[in-house]
Parts: structure tokens; C-alpha cells; sequence
């Protein structure tokens, strides 16, 4: 797309017609481009290896306010979901009973 790439579409088509079911169809099938997509407003996720009976019933289910997604974004959104959450790492107490606030604006005031 020369002026626009798809989530870019996404986001303008669904800002300017809210009730409209965006069905991705792209070669793209890694973590980044199927968040983006839908965190875009797309309703449906297809990889172009889909058939023309896939691509329908995506139509159909987008029309209808269901989601499809190609097997492998369903396997990969599984298994992201699944996965243990990253602990936020821990911080240490601030010497002497100064509060976390207290120490970062010292370390501003030390900065200048």
C-alpha cells in the first residue's frame, strides 16, 4: 500500500466508521503485526494462504461481531497468554528512610 500500510487503514477506518468489521489478510503472522492489528480495531486476523472459504466465513463472523483467526495467530495468541508474567523487578529500600521519591529527586538535584 503506497501511502498507507494496514494498520495505518485499520486505525483511520475504524476512527471514521466505528461500526465497521476490519478483516486483516497478510503475510505477516509475528507477535508484533497481530497486536498492532488488533490493538488497530481489526476484528479478524488471516495469513494470505487462506483459502476463499476461510476468507468468507471471516467475513461473515467480522459482519456478525465474531472474531476468526488463521491457526497459527490463534496458536501463538494461546500460548502468549499463557505464558508467565515477567516479574517487575524488585527495588531496594532507599537508605536511610528516604522514600523512593526522596532519592529520585536527590538524584535530579545531583544531576543538575
Amino acid at each position: 500500500m503506497p501511502v498507507l500500510d494496514g494498520i495505518g487503514a485499520t486505525r483511520r477506518l475504524t476512527a471514521e466508521h466505528p461500526g465497521v468489521a476490519i478483516v486483516v489478510l497478510t503475510t505477516h503472522v509475528d507477535d508484533n503485526s497481530v497486536l498492532d492489528a488488533l490493538r488497530a480495531g481489526a476484528r479478524s486476523y488471516l495469513t494470505k494462504d487462506a483459502d476463499r472459504t476461510d476468507i468468507a466465513r471471516a467475513l461473515q463472523a467480522a459482519a456478525g461481531g465474531l472474531t476468526v483467526f488463521d491457526p497459527r495467530v490463534h496458536d501463538m495468541l494461546l500460548a502468549a497468554a499463557a505464558a508467565p508474567a515477567k516479574p517487575e523487578p524488585c527495588r531496594p529500600a532507599p537508605p536511610d528512610g528516604l522514600t523512593h521519591r526522596e532519592v529520585e529527586i536527590l538524584g535530579l538535584i545531583a544531576r543538575g
